[in-house]
């Protein structure tokens, strides 16, 4: 039905249902905890909801588009540097750490030599670029 509405002449169309159900649930965690336990952190709301947005429609087969493909990166890049920016002065190790994990896995995902490489890799970039949110939020919400 998704490839109906959408469209199949996507080059990331091909990817499984479940592959694209599952980022779309794990980009709703980030957003749930900040909405429960960060309500006045209306840049971040804005931020992750954008960028969860412009993530499925420049990787899951929505819209194949340079200017949402480059959307995506700099809305991704501004929420993450947000996040340092105000975890930082929380406690600056385990942010630099963080984020030079972070680096890694993005680096990782864009090695990839084929397409099914991709996925797989692109999978863990989400993965792990939610566990990084997740534990930056619960900082912040721990020092509120």
């Amino acid at each position: 039905m998704i490839r109906q509405v959408f469209g199949s002449n996507n080059k990331y169309c091909h990817q499984s249902i479940f592959v694209l159900f599952s980022s779309i649930f794990l980009l709703i965690i980030p957003l749930g905890y900040i909405l429960l336990y960060l309500r006045e952190e209306n840049i971040l709301i804005l931020l992750i909801s954008l960028g969860g947005i412009l993530s499925i429609l420049a990787d899951y087969c929505i819209i194949e588009n340079e200017l949402i493909n480059i959307l995506d990166r700099i809305v991704g890049t501004i929420l993450v540097l947000s996040v340092i920016q105000r975890c930082y002065r929380i406690n600056n190790t385990k942010i630099i750490i963080i984020t030079i994990l972070t680096i890694i896995l993005i680096k990782y995902s864009r090695s990839s030599q084929s397409k099914g490489d991709w996925v797989r890799r692109h999978c863990i970039w989400h993965l792990g670029c939610i566990i990084f949110l997740l534990y930056c939020f619960n900082m912040l919400n721990n020092v509120k």
